[in-house]
Order: C-alpha cells, then sequence, then structure tokens
C-alpha cells in the first residue's frame, strides 16, 4: 500500500495571484487515504499499468478556506517535490517488475524526482468547490536526464482543510534514455509513450482525517 504519511503530488501548487497575501505560519501538507499514483502503457499487443506504492512529500505551505474568500483556497508553497522510488513500481508481474526496473536501470537509479517551478497559465478559479483545470510546470528528471514537465491538472475543494487534486503527464520514454522493455527478442515490445496518472486528497498534517 502507498506510504500516505509521506507522499505528494506536484499540483499541490496553487498559486491564486489575485488574492490578498495573508501572513500565516506554514505547515507541512499530506496526502490524505485513498491517494494514488500509477502508470499506463501500452505495448505492440496489449497495455498494462503499473501502481507506485512509495513516493515521498516534501513541502511546507499555507492550507486554509477563509470567510472572506469562501470558494478560494490558498496554497502559498515554500519548497514543492515529488520522489518516486523505482522499487515500488509493481506490474502485476514479476517479470513485468523486473523489465520494468531493468529499463529504469535500477538500482543504479533509485529514485524520480519532479521538482515544481509555476503555473504555466494564471489560473481562473470562479468556485473551488467545482473542478478546475490548471496546468503546473517543473523538471522531470530519470535517469540522471532533466526535462520539463507540464501536468494537466484539475483541483476541487472538498472540505475545509482538505481538496483533491487528479491530472497525468505523459512521458517519452526514449527522451530519458530509457530503452522501451521487450520481449521474446522484440516481438512483444513496450510502445515509447508512457502515463503518470494521479488522483490524490491533499490536507494539513495537523488535522485529523475524521474532522
Amino acid at each position: 500500500m502507498p506510504d500516505f504519511r509521506r507522499l505528494f503530488i506536484p499540483a499541490i501548487l496553487i498559486l491564486l495571484s489575485s488574492l490578498p497575501t495573508y501572513s500565516q505560519n506554514l505547515e507541512e501538507l499530506e496526502l490524505k487515504e485513498g491517494s494514488k499514483i500509477w502508470l499506463e502503457g501500452k505495448t505492440n499487443i496489449s497495455s498494462y499499468v503499473c501502481s507506485i506504492d512509495s513516493f515521498q512529500l516534501k513541502t511546507r505551505g499555507i492550507l486554509r478556506h477563509t470567510f472572506a474568500h469562501k470558494d478560494s483556497l490558498i496554497i502559498q508553497p515554500e519548497h514543492l517535490s515529488l520522489t518516486l522510488y523505482v522499487s515500488s513500481i509493481q506490474c502485476g508481474n514479476k517479470m513485468m517488475n523486473r523489465d520494468i526496473h531493468e529499463a529504469l536501470n535500477y538500482p543504479d537509479t533509485r529514485k524520480i524526482v519532479y521538482t515544481y517551478r509555476g503555473l504555466k497559465t494564471s489560473p481562473e478559479i470562479e468556485n473551488f468547490y467545482k473542478w478546475n483545470p490548471l496546468n503546473i510546470k517543473g523538471d522531470l528528471e530519470i535517469k540522471k536526464v532533466t526535462n520539463t514537465a507540464v501536468f494537466q491538472v484539475q483541483v476541487k475543494h472538498l472540505k475545509e482543510h482538505r481538496f483533491r487534486v487528479k491530472g497525468k503527464h505523459t512521458i517519452d520514454m526514449i527522451q530519458y534514455g530509457i530503452k522501451p522493455p521487450s520481449r521474446l527478442n522484440g516481438v512483444i515490445k513496450a510502445r515509447n509513450k508512457l502515463t503518470v496518472h494521479f488522483d490524490i486528497m491533499i490536507g494539513s498534517k495537523s488535522i485529523a482525517d475524521n474532522l
């Protein structure tokens, strides 16, 4: 099961520049139970899905539902990064697990790191209780190769101190020096494109789940 104590997804970066600045203490944020991240890809004969069972949150920010802006969530992050651990990628069987780990050069490559750099476009959010689209950009590092990555995100306020983020990003394995896995001397071969999906609930670490 995912380690929900230290999970993160880059989509928590929602900087609402139109809102006033609040002088509040930064606090630890975390993903709540039910959050998940997974990979989807295709071979020349079928598709496959791999879960990611260990990923680490490194962020602090301000997460507040205010009376003055009751339909807005204010997040002013200090530092945002997502680390995925290659050893935790599970694709349903031992052979596929081995193939994907070898393609990522594990154990020499033990993690995949995403570092947030900003919003691609300014958000126009009218009501946080409905799904709102955002595009966030950052640096994605795989096998010591770093490329700019734009994540397509939907965000929705669930309740005070809690909101849900879902989205995806498709990478080309070749651009990161990854040779797509193959079997039977190339008879079965993975396509170059691999999509990262996420569906997560983010909240303050100091607020209990049952509130």
